[in-house]
């Protein structure tokens, strides 16, 4: 599940780049299936935000203009 979260600067978690103005918070899915200090909240930048969700459900996800 990905929501927007608006502006945060901080490294994203999956690429280690910026997340500049747009910032996304990633869950990720069966947070029982991982050991208990896997981190399963990720803050994630919009770039690898839109290769998580897929092109048929970003148009969902992204921020709003």
């Amino acid at each position: 599940m990905i929501k927007y979260l608006g502006y945060i600067n901080k490294q994203c978690d999956t690429c280690s780049k910026y997340t500049g103005k747009h910032a996304y918070q990633y869950v990720l899915l069966f947070k029982n299936l991982y050991p208990k200090d896997y981190k399963t909240d990720l803050i994630i930048c919009e770039k690898c935000a839109q290769r998580e969700t897929g092109k048929k459900n970003w148009s969902k996800t992204k921020r709003i203009k």
